[in-house]
């Protein structure tokens, strides 16, 4: 069985994450500069990350400061 993804053919044993080496589960891969990635170390490497708690904002979220917050780390101190 093979796949084809980026105008190019796959084994399926071989399309996996450059990061990781696992296969894309039902999330399917992120795709940068030619390399694919499973959705967890494509967010660890690319996504903006919180300045409130430094994790990848995945979803929605707030610009203020200058930076970029989850919704739920943006608090009055």
């Amino acid at each position: 069985r093979c796949v084809t993804a980026m105008n190019k053919n796959f084994h399926i044993e071989c399309f996996t994450c450059v990061e990781c080496n696992q296969p894309f589960g039902e999330d399917g891969f992120h795709e940068k500069n030619g390399q694919t990635y499973c959705k967890r170390d494509f967010f660890r490497l690319y996504a903006p990350k919180c300045n409130g708690c430094q994790q990848a904002i995945t979803s929605s979220f707030i610009t203020a400061l200058g930076t970029h917050w989850h919704p739920d780390c943006f608090v009055c101190q």
